[in-house]
């Protein structure tokens, strides 16, 4: 129970490990607990980091607790195909490949203290309809974190979100995309529809007041830049 850290490797491959409990634990080394197939339920509640490949390929994991954690690693959860819903309220750093092929995740909050998502961070999450992001602001540092196979809308809940000042939106030629989320926000359209491919590398403001904007990236590629 008093344990504080856990080394690189330590229980990698132990098929038989079903949960974890670390109350104490603030660290977790590379690839602790990959491919432990039957692991399903994690609660680290003082966990602050989560080095690459921590648990990579654990299929069978469904719950995880982990509501300080400030970094993820690369590939730290990829391929954890049973888990549905994470909530990242302290995150600041998620790692490239983080999430990729959960194929079981539908929603994915990320928190406002978050600075860096990492290239397809959330790609090929094939059931992932919503992620929900909490005080975009426009120094964040971002890959393609989508990019294939994730059908996901994203949410922007707070003032600011980092989009290309304009950009060919549905059929409108002319229409720039700050136009585009002063409607969306005013109620007159229900959702900024981004059906070209764009290069995001520019501040837009959300209107204080109005609807949930939101923002989906469909029949296009969508490169993010910071």
């Amino acid at each position: 129970p008093n344990v504080r850290s856990v080394g690189g490797r330590a229980f990698s491959g132990c098929g038989n490990l079903t949960e974890i409990s670390l109350p104490s634990a603030i660290q977790l080394g590379e690839e602790a607990f990959m491919v432990c197939n039957n692991l399903s339920t994690v609660d680290i509640p003082k966990v602050t980091k989560i080095e690459d490949d921590a648990f990579y390929f654990c299929t069978s994991l469904s719950e995880v607790n982990m509501p300080v954690v400030e970094n993820i690693g690369n590939n730290a959860f990829r391929v954890c195909e049973g888990l549905e819903e994470v909530s990242l309220s302290s995150v600041k750093t998620i790692g490239e490949y983080a999430f990729s092929e959960c194929s079981g995740l539908t929603k994915m909050e990320v928190g406002r203290t978050v600075t860096r998502i990492g290239q397809e961070a959330f790609s090929d999450c094939i059931q992932l309809t919503e992620i929900l992001v909490y005080n975009w602001r426009d120094n964040i540092e971002l890959g393609d974190y989508l990019d294939s196979g994730s059908p996901a809308t994203v949410v922007f809940l707070d003032d600011m979100i980092v989009l290309p000042t304009t950009s060919m939106i549905n059929d409108y030629e002319n229409i720039t995309l700050q136009d585009a989320v002063n409607e969306a926000a005013e109620g007159t359209r229900g959702e900024v529809l981004i059906e070209k491919d764009v290069l995001i590398n520019a501040a837009i403001t959300v209107p204080a007041k109005g609807y949930p904007v939101v923002i989906r990236a469909e029949g296009g590629d969508c490169s993010i830049y910071n």
